[in-house]
């Protein structure tokens, strides 16, 4: 009897502990969501850390929220800014990190032709092996830019 009440009480506090991991998961609303990735937009380090003080979150969490399949680190890498992305990193963003469609902070940057932001990628360890859903990595789309440039110029 015993030893049921022990195991039927380490069967609910295993419960409790994934009970509460789901809800740490789900305490970053998605108004606050949306706020942290828009600092990370604008490449504004000072705001994003004025939310993470404000809504006393987990800096580590804040760095890795993903919202309408965006992180902190991916909203920064497609609009170019170099120094949020060594912030974020240096903070716990998770750098490889991929949207809905598999596109990691890398390959964004590569999309847009952002040049420090993927030299500051590649220097923290950017995966660059890594393929976004149609299979084309960070270098096919450095190359594709490039060829349409060229195109324009010929």
């Amino acid at each position: 009897m015993k030893k049921s009440i022990l195991l039927l009480g380490i069967g609910f506090l295993g419960l409790c502990g994934q009970i509460s991991a789901m809800q740490t998961q789900s305490l970053i609303s998605d108004d606050v969501k949306d706020k942290l990735i828009e600092q990370a937009k604008r490449g504004d380090i000072e705001g994003f850390q004025r939310i993470i003080q404000r809504y006393r979150l987990n800096p580590h969490e804040a760095m890795n929220v993903n919202f309408h399949n965006l992180t902190p680190l991916n909203s920064s890498a497609i609009n170019g800014h170099k120094m949020f992305i060594a912030f974020a990193i240096k903070n716990g963003a998770n750098i490889d990190a991929q949207t809905g469609r598999g596109q990691t902070a890398l390959i964004l940057a590569a999309m847009e032709g952002h040049e420090e932001v993927i030299k500051t990628l590649v220097f923290y360890g950017a995966d660059k092996s890594l393929v976004d859903d149609f299979g084309r990595d960070a270098l096919w789309y450095v190359t594709y830019r490039y060829n349409q440039i060229k195109k324009l110029l010929t």
